[in-house]
C-alpha cells in the first residue's frame, strides 16, 4: 500500500541519528516517551505505539538510535495497517518502515582475494642494482722464474665455488699453487647433487 508520508534520504543529510531526526520529521507521528504514536490517535487520549520495523525485522523505537542516517534510503509512514493485520497481531496502531540502503556485492577473484590477505613471513623490496662476482685471487706463477719476492705466504691457498664432476666418474680435476710455507695444510670439499643430497670430505697433505 502507498506510504502516507516518506522520508527521503536527502532528507536525512547532516543528521547523525536516525532517531533524533525522525523524532522531530516523522509528520503524523509524535515521539513521546520512547515511542511513536499516530497523532490524531495520541491526542485523542490513545496511547497504543506505532510498530517499527527496520526492513522486515520488527524492532522498537529505541533501536533507531544505533542506526546512522547514512544507511537510510527511506523512511515509510503508514498511518493504518490496511489489510496487512500488523496491528491486529502485534496490538499497535500505525506502521513506521525505515527501508536501509542496499550494499552492492561485487565478486573478486580468489587472486584478488589472496592480495587481501597480508601475507606470512613475505619481505618485499626493490632491488638497488647488481655486483659482479667477485673470484677468489690466485697468482698465476711462471715456473721457469726464481720465486717472487720475499715469498708466498697465503693463508687460504685455493678456493673455488663452481667444480663440476664429470657425470660419468663423478671426479674432477683442480690444480693450483701452495704457499711458500712448508708443513700440514687442510682441504675441505663440500657438494651438492642434482637430487638435493650433500658431501662433504676433509683431508690433509703435507708440503716439505
Amino acid at each position: 500500500m502507498q506510504a502516507d508520508h516518506e522520508v527521503s534520504a536527502q532528507q536525512l543529510q547532516g543528521c547523525p541519528l536516525l532517531l533524533n531526526c525522525l523524532s522531530t520529521m516523522a509528520m503524523g507521528l509524535t515521539y513521546i516517551d520512547n515511542n511513536f504514536y499516530v497523532t490524531r490517535d495520541y491526542n485523542a487520549g490513545g496511547r497504543t505505539p506505532v510498530q517499527v520495523y527496520v526492513g522486515s525485522l520488527p524492532v522498537d523505537a529505541n533501536f533507531l538510535s544505533s542506526i546512522p542516517s547514512s544507511e537510510v534510503e527511506s523512511v515509510e509512514i503508514f498511518l493504518n495497517d490496511g489489510v496487512s493485520g500488523i496491528n491486529r497481531s502485534t496490538q499497535t496502531k500505525g506502521v513506521l518502515v525505515i527501508n536501509k540502503k542496499v550494499v552492492k556485492k561485487q565478486k573478486i577473484t580468489l587472486a584478488q582475494l589472496q592480495e587481501l590477505i597480508p601475507k606470512q613471513n613475505v619481505i618485499t623490496f626493490a632491488v638497488q642494482g647488481y655486483t659482479k662476482a667477485k673470484e677468489f685471487y690466485s697468482p698465476k706463477y711462471d715456473v721457469t722464474k726464481a720465486g717472487t719476492l720475499g715469498g708466498d705466504l697465503r693463508n687460504t691457498i685455493y678456493w673455488k665455488p663452481n667444480v663440476i664432476t664429470d657425470k660419468a666418474t663423478g671426479t674432477a680435476t683442480i690444480s693450483f699453487f701452495n704457499s711458500d710455507q712448508r708443513g700440514s695444510y687442510r682441504a675441505i670439499i663440500e657438494g651438492i647433487d642434482a637430487e638435493g643430497n650433500i658431501g662433504r670430505s676433509v683431508i690433509h697433505y703435507n708440503v716439505k
